[in-house]
């Protein structure tokens, strides 16, 4: 008998994996007094009609997720949350990927908040930030499903690269912009 493997049931069964795995810490862990705290942090008001892909709640965690990985470091070196990076990286999710590639962002998202549900018995975005960076090296270090560790890497990627072509981004690393000029292939020439 041949078992055939899809990326859809890899992921589904990554995810029940890991479900067998943490299922006994989430007795184990209780919720942060600091935790609560979480909440009351300034974040963006948006309107759900201004989304294109995420869903309110997965926005709240690209936010979150964004700016642990860009943080603000004044006004020279701009983090997510200064240029709204939530909201270009909606736009480019929409805009670029194809629908397969949308669902398995979004699968990846559903794991990353039900690990964090799993291991600290809270949504990421009600983590504190200090909880919130030590759950994403978790995700970075991930110790048995490559897989994961991959997905994580992927959205992380994808979150840097939307950043890096915003020109809010470029006078932080000095780049003037795209050059407006063809080269002529075959001729060798600037036109």
């Amino acid at each position: 008998m041949k078992i055939k493997l899809s990326r859809r049931g890899l992921i589904t069964g990554a995810i029940l994996g890991i479900a067998a795995l943490i299922i006994p810490k989430i007795w184990q862990k209780s919720k942060s007094p600091a935790s609560a705290l979480a909440n009351e942090r300034e974040r963006p008001n948006f309107d759900d009609e201004n989304l294109i892909f995420f869903t309110p709640d997965e926005y709240i965690l690209i936010y979150d997720l964004a700016e642990q990985i860009i943080p603000s470091e004044g006004e020279d070196a701009p983090g997510a949350s200064d240029i709204m990076l939530a909201n270009k990286i909606d736009r480019f999710i929409a805009d670029n990927l194809e629908q397969d590639v949308q669902n398995d962002i979004r699968n990846f998202l559903e794991t990353f908040a039900a690990g964090s549900d799993a291991l600290r018995g809270q949504g990421f975005s009600d983590l504190t930030p200090e909880e919130q960076r030590e759950y994403i090296l978790f995700w970075k270090n991930f110790p048995s499903l490559s897989l994961l560790r991959g997905a994580f890497l992927a959205l992380k990627r994808l979150i840097i690269a939307v950043y890096f072509s915003t020109k809010e981004s470029w006078d932080y690393i000095d780049y003037g912009g795209p050059l407006n000029v063809y080269v002529d292939p075959f001729r060798g020439r600037v036109l």
